[in-house]
């Protein structure tokens, strides 16, 4: 069976290549699915109007993810956390909390690119953010332990009013 892809499909093709795959596939998985359709003239015409809108949407997120990498190159932030002696923290930082502490400095980065095991120690670590399935830039994450008295905060509070 001959049809025309209407979206990417790993091992199989890209929006507009015309394939050819055994009838029970084409008939009960790409066509219900509406990841392929007949090969007609008018569906090859609408697919060319997709392929140039798909083009270009993937241009626009790569000048994103372009800028996201030239923001994440040396970046790094701190995270302040309540901790026992022996630097065990009272708790974990995990990618959700990374990523707001980058939004904080002005990097919006979806958590779910953010790839770590939850910190569960103060220290300095290195966690990589998957930008793009092929770009990946690495962030230095600082935990450092929490205050323990609030006098050094009231103070600075008090001399900034």
């Amino acid at each position: 069976m001959r049809l025309l892809l209407m979206k990417n499909l790993k091992k199989l093709g890209q929006i507009g290549d015309i394939v050819d795959v055994k009838d029970g596939y084409g008939r009960n998985f790409l066509l219900p699915t509406g990841n392929a359709v007949a090969v007609t003239p008018e569906n090859l015409r609408f697919v060319n109007v997709e392929k140039e809108k798909s083009l270009l949407l993937e241009a626009q997120n790569r000048e994103q993810a372009d800028e996201i990498v030239s923001r994440l190159d040396g970046a790094s932030v701190s995270i302040f956390m309540k901790a026992s002696e022996d630097g065990h923290l009272y708790g974990s930082v995990n990618a959700q909390l990374v990523a707001e502490k980058l939004a904080e400095t002005g990097i919006v980065v979806d958590e779910k690119s953010i790839r770590m095991d939850p910190l569960k120690e103060l220290g300095e670590y290195t966690v990589q953010i998957h930008v793009r399935d092929d770009l990946v830039e690495e962030v230095k994450v600082l935990v450092v332990a929490e205050g323990g008295d609030d006098s050094t905060e009231s103070s600075s509070k008090a001399s900034e009013g």
